[in-house]
């Protein structure tokens, strides 16, 4: 009995007593029963019983029967649970439209570095980044939290977002299979710590302490900082994995960090050489949006990473926001792999 209360305290977050969960739980597992028999069977005692049946009964979740001898059935948890998820739902809408409205107006001064303290938290952070992504998902994870974002991923994914992850040596290749498809996948040796870094513009540290009180995470929103987070990225987790599945998985990828775009453009540039891009960013001071073959790009270890764009008769040298060497300043880049070639490559893969 001590490991099915376990599993229904939960109820308490729908507004539920110890003792209402006893009686709840007992008539969900038991089926319709009387006063005498809830009570010997829960542990509530007898005179509580009557009292509970009514608070149950007007919160929604038991029925009573018009006999005489009257008993009581538990509605299903299913029913209850969608039901609260539907009022939390409407309340969320209320109360975030409200915030909208009443919101101050002007310019707020906001850190550019936040904590978020335990496991839980740090979940909830990563999964609204996640599901709030637009363009880019950098992530290095291991499987424990894999586990818990893998369903995020996949809809990002397929909502266009490229996600490019790093995963460790105890994330079995079975859980990867309805990954490969649709998104760039490393594997590195050992362990790293666990990042996020979303559109190049908010970033989660994750940092492992020795006790779940320890267990937090740094939040990054500014540039310089996003610069040097997704340089720890790239040298110390990106750069150290092998490809379980490259870029050449899907035809069309978006990208917001430079040195990402210019691992696809090396990595396709293998199989298939000059392909077009869209490149949205910054040409002297002003934003532009180029249109072009893209005939390679130029990486600097430690230096720079340089992509070109050819358009309208000029090569320009594109690098990433905060970029002082190239023409451009990127924004985004979306490359589109030629559907022919991509036959072509798909057809040489398998001959291989």
């Amino acid at each position: 009995m001590r490991q099915d209360q376990d599993i229904f305290a939960g109820l308490e977050r729908l507004g539920l007593s110890s003792y209402e969960i006893k009686i709840y739980s007992s008539l969900l597992i038991n089926g319709p029963l009387t006063s005498t028999e809830a009570a010997r069977i829960s542990g509530v005692p007898q005179p509580r019983v009557y009292d509970i049946f009514k608070t149950l009964t007007d919160k929604g979740f038991i029925q009573g029967s018009m006999d005489k001898k009257k008993i009581y059935r538990a509605l299903p948890v299913e029913m209850v649970i969608e039901r609260d998820i539907e009022s939390l739902q409407e309340f969320k809408k209320e109360i975030s439209s409200f915030v909208k409205n009443r919101r101050a107006s002007g310019p707020v001064a906001i850190p550019a570095l936040w904590l978020i303290d335990k496991k839980q938290h740090i979940n909830e952070s990563i999964k609204s980044m996640i599901n709030n992504a637009k363009t880019e998902i950098l992530i290095s994870v291991t499987n424990s939290t894999f586990k818990y974002v893998k369903k995020f991923l996949i809809e990002a994914a397929k909502r266009g977002v490229t996600v490019g992850l790093v995963i460790y040596p105890d994330t079995d290749d079975q859980s990867l299979e309805s990954l490969k498809h649709n998104m760039v996948i490393r594997r590195r040796p050992g362990t790293a710590s666990e990042v996020l870094i979303v559109d190049r513009s908010t970033g989660v540290l994750n940092v492992n302490g020795t006790g779940i009180e320890s267990y937090y995470a740094l939040y990054f929103a500014e540039d310089e900082m996003i610069h040097i987070l997704s340089y720890y990225y790239y040298h110390t987790i990106w750069l150290p994995a092998e490809y379980v599945s490259d870029f050449l998985c899907k035809k069309k990828w978006i990208f917001t960090s430079a040195w990402f775009a210019c691992e696809a453009i090396n990595s396709i540039n293998k199989i298939e050489h000059g392909f077009r891009g869209v490149v949205k960013g910054i040409l002297k001071e002003k934003d532009i949006v180029l249109e072009g073959e893209i005939p390679g790009a130029e990486i600097v270890m430690g230096m720079r990473h340089t992509f070109f764009i050819s358009s309208k008769g000029k090569t320009y040298s594109v690098g990433g926001k905060t970029a002082r060497l190239e023409d451009i300043k990127m924004k985004e880049l979306t490359l589109e792999i030629n559907e022919k070639k991509e036959k072509r490559t798909k057809k040489r893969a398998k001959s291989n």
